[in-house]
Protein backbone atom coordinates (compact mmCIF):
# COMPACT_ATOMS: atom_id res chain seq x y z
CA UNK A 1 0.00 0.00 0.00
CA UNK A 2 1.32 3.44 -0.74
CA UNK A 3 -0.08 6.88 0.46
CA UNK A 4 0.78 10.00 -1.31
CA UNK A 5 0.00 13.53 0.55
CA UNK A 6 -0.76 16.10 -1.92
CA UNK A 7 -0.45 19.53 -0.65
CA UNK A 8 -3.06 22.81 -1.63
CA UNK A 9 -3.89 26.17 -1.19
CA UNK A 10 -7.62 26.30 0.22
CA UNK A 11 -8.20 29.21 -1.95
CA UNK A 12 -6.05 28.55 -5.19
CA UNK A 13 -7.49 27.19 -8.06
CA UNK A 14 -4.58 25.50 -9.03
CA UNK A 15 -4.90 23.06 -6.05
CA UNK A 16 -8.63 22.32 -7.37
CA UNK A 17 -7.21 21.61 -10.69
CA UNK A 18 -4.17 19.33 -9.06
CA UNK A 19 -6.91 17.46 -7.01
CA UNK A 20 -8.69 16.68 -9.82
CA UNK A 21 -5.72 15.26 -11.81
CA UNK A 22 -4.08 13.46 -9.21
CA UNK A 23 -7.16 11.23 -8.22
CA UNK A 24 -8.11 10.74 -12.11
CA UNK A 25 -4.43 9.31 -12.42
CA UNK A 26 -3.96 7.65 -9.86
CA UNK A 27 -7.51 5.83 -9.09
CA UNK A 28 -6.62 5.43 -5.04
CA UNK A 29 -9.50 3.11 -3.20
CA UNK A 30 -9.39 5.87 -0.61
CA UNK A 31 -9.69 9.81 -0.21
CA UNK A 32 -8.35 10.95 3.08
CA UNK A 33 -9.30 14.69 3.58
CA UNK A 34 -8.47 17.34 5.44
CA UNK A 35 -11.89 17.62 7.45
CA UNK A 36 -13.79 16.70 10.13
CA UNK A 37 -17.21 15.44 10.67
CA UNK A 38 -18.81 19.19 11.26
CA UNK A 39 -16.88 20.63 8.29
CA UNK A 40 -17.97 17.67 6.15
CA UNK A 41 -21.61 17.71 6.79
CA UNK A 42 -21.45 21.62 6.60
CA UNK A 43 -19.85 21.16 3.19
CA UNK A 44 -22.44 18.27 1.92
CA UNK A 45 -25.27 20.78 3.02
CA UNK A 46 -24.55 22.65 -0.04
CA UNK A 47 -23.33 19.27 -1.86
CA UNK A 48 -19.64 20.09 -2.13
CA UNK A 49 -20.69 24.02 -3.79
CA UNK A 50 -18.62 25.57 -1.21
CA UNK A 51 -19.66 28.89 -3.47
CA UNK A 52 -23.03 28.54 -1.68
CA UNK A 53 -21.80 27.64 1.76
CA UNK A 54 -23.53 30.86 4.50
CA UNK A 55 -22.85 33.01 1.15
CA UNK A 56 -24.76 35.79 3.33
CA UNK A 57 -23.38 34.58 6.90
CA UNK A 58 -21.82 37.97 8.28
CA UNK A 59 -19.75 38.63 11.52
CA UNK A 60 -22.82 40.17 12.95
CA UNK A 61 -24.54 36.38 12.68
CA UNK A 62 -21.43 34.57 13.79
CA UNK A 63 -21.51 36.78 16.90
CA UNK A 64 -25.42 36.21 17.06
CA UNK A 65 -24.29 32.52 17.48
CA UNK A 66 -22.41 33.03 20.11
CA UNK A 67 -24.86 35.21 21.83
CA UNK A 68 -27.44 32.43 21.58
CA UNK A 69 -25.17 29.87 23.33
CA UNK A 70 -22.40 28.71 20.82
CA UNK A 71 -19.28 27.81 22.17
CA UNK A 72 -16.57 29.90 21.79
CA UNK A 73 -14.27 27.84 19.85
CA UNK A 74 -16.62 27.61 17.48
CA UNK A 75 -16.97 31.18 17.18
CA UNK A 76 -14.01 31.85 16.55
CA UNK A 77 -13.72 29.20 13.60
CA UNK A 78 -16.34 31.29 12.08
CA UNK A 79 -14.63 34.49 12.55
CA UNK A 80 -11.57 32.52 10.77
CA UNK A 81 -13.99 31.42 7.91
CA UNK A 82 -15.13 34.38 7.10
CA UNK A 83 -11.31 36.08 6.99
CA UNK A 84 -10.92 32.63 4.60
CA UNK A 85 -13.72 33.53 2.63
CA UNK A 86 -13.10 37.46 2.10
CA UNK A 87 -9.68 35.88 0.86
CA UNK A 88 -11.34 33.65 -1.60
CA UNK A 89 -13.25 36.46 -3.17
CA UNK A 90 -10.14 38.26 -3.92
CA UNK A 91 -8.49 35.12 -5.55
CA UNK A 92 -11.34 34.21 -7.08
CA UNK A 93 -12.40 31.12 -5.27
CA UNK A 94 -14.21 29.80 -2.63
CA UNK A 95 -12.64 28.70 0.60
CA UNK A 96 -12.79 24.34 0.77
CA UNK A 97 -13.07 24.39 -2.93
CA UNK A 98 -9.76 21.72 -2.57
CA UNK A 99 -11.55 19.46 -0.64
CA UNK A 100 -14.97 20.15 -2.35
CA UNK A 101 -12.91 18.85 -5.37
CA UNK A 102 -11.26 15.90 -3.41
CA UNK A 103 -14.97 14.88 -2.43
CA UNK A 104 -16.55 14.78 -5.42
CA UNK A 105 -13.73 13.32 -7.73
CA UNK A 106 -13.62 10.31 -5.04
CA UNK A 107 -16.89 9.78 -5.99
CA UNK A 108 -16.58 9.70 -9.54
CA UNK A 109 -13.76 7.26 -9.54
CA UNK A 110 -15.51 5.60 -6.88
CA UNK A 111 -12.80 5.35 -3.74
CA UNK A 112 -14.11 5.78 0.02
CA UNK A 113 -13.73 9.34 1.44
CA UNK A 114 -11.96 9.25 4.87
CA UNK A 115 -12.06 12.32 7.39
CA UNK A 116 -8.76 12.35 9.12
CA UNK A 117 -8.79 15.64 10.36
CA UNK A 118 -9.16 16.57 14.45
CA UNK A 119 -12.58 18.03 15.70
CA UNK A 120 -12.62 21.99 15.08
CA UNK A 121 -14.00 22.46 18.54
CA UNK A 122 -10.89 20.76 20.36
CA UNK A 123 -8.55 22.58 17.87
CA UNK A 124 -10.13 25.43 18.63
CA UNK A 125 -10.20 24.91 22.36
CA UNK A 126 -6.34 24.08 22.06
CA UNK A 127 -5.66 27.18 20.39
CA UNK A 128 -7.14 29.20 23.09
CA UNK A 129 -4.87 27.34 25.49
CA UNK A 130 -1.80 28.57 24.31
CA UNK A 131 0.00 31.25 26.44
CA UNK A 132 -1.01 34.50 26.24
CA UNK A 133 2.26 36.21 25.37
CA UNK A 134 1.77 34.77 22.04
CA UNK A 135 -1.57 36.34 21.41
CA UNK A 136 0.05 39.77 22.31
CA UNK A 137 2.89 38.49 19.77
CA UNK A 138 0.04 39.07 16.94
CA UNK A 139 -0.84 42.40 17.64
CA UNK A 140 3.09 43.78 18.23
CA UNK A 141 4.79 45.82 15.64
CA UNK A 142 8.17 43.92 15.25
CA UNK A 143 8.60 41.48 12.32
CA UNK A 144 11.33 40.36 11.20
CA UNK A 145 12.72 40.15 7.71
CA UNK A 146 10.46 36.59 7.08
CA UNK A 147 7.22 38.15 8.06
CA UNK A 148 8.01 40.85 5.47
CA UNK A 149 8.64 38.05 2.75
CA UNK A 150 5.44 36.13 4.25
CA UNK A 151 3.26 39.23 2.96
CA UNK A 152 5.28 40.06 -0.25
CA UNK A 153 3.97 36.74 -1.19
CA UNK A 154 0.35 36.94 0.38
CA UNK A 155 0.12 40.67 -1.24
CA UNK A 156 1.80 39.65 -4.97
CA UNK A 157 2.25 36.12 -5.55
CA UNK A 158 0.15 34.16 -3.63
CA UNK A 159 0.24 30.73 -5.91
CA UNK A 160 4.16 31.11 -4.55
CA UNK A 161 3.50 30.24 -1.36
CA UNK A 162 3.12 27.06 -2.50
CA UNK A 163 6.47 26.52 -3.64
CA UNK A 164 8.81 24.21 -1.21
CA UNK A 165 11.24 26.72 -0.08
CA UNK A 166 8.42 29.56 0.41
CA UNK A 167 6.52 27.15 2.37
CA UNK A 168 9.69 26.11 4.16
CA UNK A 169 10.35 29.71 5.31
CA UNK A 170 6.88 30.14 6.30
CA UNK A 171 6.69 27.31 8.43
CA UNK A 172 9.76 27.84 10.31
CA UNK A 173 9.13 31.74 10.81
CA UNK A 174 6.04 30.85 12.28
CA UNK A 175 7.47 27.15 14.08
CA UNK A 176 10.15 30.12 15.69
CA UNK A 177 7.74 33.23 17.05
CA UNK A 178 4.39 31.06 17.82
CA UNK A 179 5.43 27.89 18.85
CA UNK A 180 1.84 27.33 20.64
CA UNK A 181 -0.29 28.41 17.91
CA UNK A 182 2.18 26.41 15.72
CA UNK A 183 1.37 23.28 17.81
CA UNK A 184 -2.30 23.66 18.35
CA UNK A 185 -3.00 24.50 14.67
CA UNK A 186 -0.37 22.50 13.13
CA UNK A 187 2.38 20.09 14.75
CA UNK A 188 -0.49 18.09 16.66
CA UNK A 189 -3.14 18.26 13.77
CA UNK A 190 0.11 16.49 11.80
CA UNK A 191 0.41 14.44 14.26
CA UNK A 192 -3.56 13.40 14.28
CA UNK A 193 -3.73 12.91 10.87
CA UNK A 194 -0.46 10.71 10.39
CA UNK A 195 -2.26 8.77 12.75
CA UNK A 196 -5.36 8.15 11.15
CA UNK A 197 -3.44 7.45 7.54
CA UNK A 198 -1.26 4.74 9.59
CA UNK A 199 -4.37 3.24 10.47
CA UNK A 200 -6.17 3.05 7.00
CA UNK A 201 -2.68 1.71 6.32
CA UNK A 202 -2.38 -1.17 8.71
CA UNK A 203 -6.50 -1.90 7.79
CA UNK A 204 -5.77 -1.66 3.87
CA UNK A 205 -1.98 -3.22 3.25
CA UNK A 206 -2.60 -3.72 -0.31
CA UNK A 207 -4.93 -0.84 -0.88
CA UNK A 208 -3.60 2.72 -1.93
CA UNK A 209 -4.50 6.23 -0.49
CA UNK A 210 -4.18 9.42 -1.60
CA UNK A 211 -4.15 12.59 1.11
CA UNK A 212 -5.34 15.67 0.18
CA UNK A 213 -4.23 18.47 3.11
CA UNK A 214 -3.05 22.07 3.12
CA UNK A 215 0.08 22.67 2.27
CA UNK A 216 1.51 23.42 5.74
CA UNK A 217 0.93 20.28 6.30
CA UNK A 218 2.33 17.83 4.05
CA UNK A 219 5.99 17.97 5.45
CA UNK A 220 4.55 17.31 9.02
CA UNK A 221 2.35 14.58 7.83
CA UNK A 222 5.07 12.71 5.80
CA UNK A 223 7.13 12.89 8.61
CA UNK A 224 5.33 11.37 11.26
CA UNK A 225 3.54 8.28 8.98
CA UNK A 226 7.66 7.78 8.68
CA UNK A 227 8.19 7.98 12.45
CA UNK A 228 5.17 5.59 13.22
CA UNK A 229 6.78 3.36 11.00
CA UNK A 230 9.87 3.37 12.33
CA UNK A 231 7.81 2.59 15.67
CA UNK A 232 6.59 6.09 17.15
CA UNK A 233 3.40 6.09 19.21
CA UNK A 234 0.92 9.08 18.60
CA UNK A 235 -1.21 10.04 22.14
CA UNK A 236 -4.44 10.46 20.57
CA UNK A 237 -6.29 11.05 24.13
CA UNK A 238 -3.74 13.51 24.63
CA UNK A 239 -4.00 14.87 21.53
CA UNK A 240 -7.95 15.02 21.72
CA UNK A 241 -8.05 16.59 25.85
CA UNK A 242 -9.79 19.71 26.13
CA UNK A 243 -7.87 22.53 28.04
CA UNK A 244 -8.88 25.17 30.26
CA UNK A 245 -9.15 28.67 29.49
CA UNK A 246 -9.04 31.83 31.56
CA UNK A 247 -12.42 34.78 30.47
CA UNK A 248 -9.38 37.13 30.26
CA UNK A 249 -7.89 35.51 27.21
CA UNK A 250 -10.95 34.19 26.09
CA UNK A 251 -12.37 38.41 25.90
CA UNK A 252 -8.80 39.87 24.54
CA UNK A 253 -8.97 36.90 21.70
CA UNK A 254 -12.18 37.67 20.80
CA UNK A 255 -11.48 41.88 20.64
CA UNK A 256 -8.38 40.64 19.06
CA UNK A 257 -10.35 38.74 15.70
CA UNK A 258 -12.70 41.64 15.51
CA UNK A 259 -9.95 43.61 15.10
CA UNK A 260 -8.03 41.54 12.32
CA UNK A 261 -11.56 41.07 10.76
CA UNK A 262 -12.50 45.35 10.95
CA UNK A 263 -9.15 45.89 9.10
CA UNK A 264 -9.14 43.35 6.77
CA UNK A 265 -12.94 44.71 5.61
CA UNK A 266 -11.81 48.38 5.89
CA UNK A 267 -9.29 47.63 3.48
CA UNK A 268 -11.32 45.88 1.21
CA UNK A 269 -13.79 48.86 1.01
CA UNK A 270 -10.72 51.00 -0.07
CA UNK A 271 -9.89 48.97 -2.52
CA UNK A 272 -13.27 49.53 -4.35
Amino acid sequence: MSIQVIGTGHILQKSVDDVRKALSENCPTFVAVELDVRRFRALEEVSFQPEKYKKDISFKDVLAGLVRGGSFPVFVQGVLGLLQKDLGEKYGISPGSDMCAAVLSAREIGAVVVLIDRDIEVTMNRLLAVPFREFWGLVSSKAGDETKVIAGLLNNNIEGILEGENLKKIIEEFRKRLPGIYGALIDERDQYMAFNLARIQQQNPEKNVVAVVGAGHKAGIERCLADIGAGYTVDMPALNKMKKTSLFKVLFIAALIFFAFFLIKTESLFRR
